[in-house]
């Protein structure tokens, strides 16, 4: 997450795939979506001069091994580091 320069509002990723921004002042109110991914958006910085908005988006999927379980990153059976 990351608070606007006048400190008006705070923009944050959801699960869902959607950059919001929740007004800071007045009466609550529900945030607006910015913009919107197919994954989920786990970060969201804005330049501290420009008005520039950086985002992160996705998710790790490991695909399904022998009987329903999944395979670890670099845990045993995984492929690399070793």
């Amino acid at each position: 997450f990351d608070l606007s320069r006048d400190g008006s509002h705070l923009f944050t990723g959801s699960r869902d795939g959607c950059v919001l921004a929740y007004p800071l002042h007045g009466p609550p109110s529900e945030p607006t979506t910015l913009l919107s991914y197919a994954d989920a958006v786990s970060g969201v910085s804005l330049h501290p001069s420009l008005p520039l908005l950086a985002v992160s988006v996705g998710e790790r999927t490991f695909p399904l091994r022998f009987g329903g379980k999944r395979r670890r990153e670099g845990g045993e059976g995984g492929e690399g580091g070793e």
